[in-house]
């Protein structure tokens, strides 16, 4: 009499029913999935690191997805109180930002370095910022002095111009005779600024004369000599004082 060794040692799993899976084998760490009294079915696991499962309801098994459909993730205290919630953008491409090792300062804000690295810094100007770390000067001009970082100017007291300084800082001040100023903020001074400087004769009653091409000191009258080499006439036509040469 002969015996069927194939039935005999043929596996025979125990039923959902009868406390089993339904299942003969499993895949290392591949996820069981219920399917009421008939066998579980087994979903093998995935190794891209960053896929989520996602349900499907009752109308078929749950499977692995790369885009996640939810759309904010909230925050909340244990007390109960309102929750944080941080909306996520419809991506099609996933991606991962790390955040800082430490809380950072107060003030700063966080930095991508593009790779998806955060960190705490302040706002370059490539980022939109001023660089700068303290408060602007009242009253000052915010220039561009480095190509990371913005500089304030002193505020400059009331009338003053703003003068460039050229591939330097910017300041309020006068603006000099070379850039068609005066150099000087009195009416006394400016006027000692754009006369000639006397030569000869250095007496007392010298006076600036115009020839019509440019201006010179000339003795009215010389002490001791009472040589004239000009005189100054004083007139007045329709109640407008004049001066003239003779």
């Amino acid at each position: 009499m002969s015996t069927s060794t194939n039935a005999i040692n043929a596996p025979i799993p125990f039923s959902v029913t009868q406390g089993g899976t339904g299942q003969t084998s499993l895949s290392p760490y591949a996820l069981l999935i219920g399917n009421g009294t008939e066998g579980v079915s087994v979903l093998a696991p995935v190794s891209n690191g960053y896929s989520v499962l996602q349900s499907t309801g009752s109308s078929a098994n749950p499977h692995w997805t790369n885009t996640p459909t939810v759309s904010t993730l909230s925050f909340q205290k244990t007390s109960g109180d309102s929750p944080v919630i941080f909306a996520i953008a419809d991506t099609s491409t996933g991606y991962t930002l790390n955040l800082p090792t430490a809380q950072g300062s107060s003030n700063q804000t966080w930095i991508n370095d593009g790779s998806g690295t955060l960190s705490w810094g302040t706002l370059s100007i490539g980022g939109g910022g001023t660089g700068q770390t303290s408060a602007l000067t009242a009253g000052g001009i915010v220039y561009g002095s480095t190509t990371t970082a913005m500089s304030t100017t002193a505020a400059g007291t009331s009338g003053q111009p703003l003068l460039s300084g050229g591939t330097g800082a910017p300041t309020f001040g006068t603006v000099d005779i070379a850039a068609g100023g005066t150099g000087q903020n009195t009416q006394a001074a400016a006027f000692n600024a754009l006369a000639p400087t006397p030569t000869t004769p250095t007496d007392n009653g010298t006076i600036a004369y115009w020839n019509a091409t440019s201006a010179s000191w000339v003795v009215l009258n010389s002490p001791g000599s009472g040589t004239y080499t000009k005189t100054l006439t004083l007139t007045a036509s329709g109640g407008q004082p004049t001066l003239s040469w003779a």
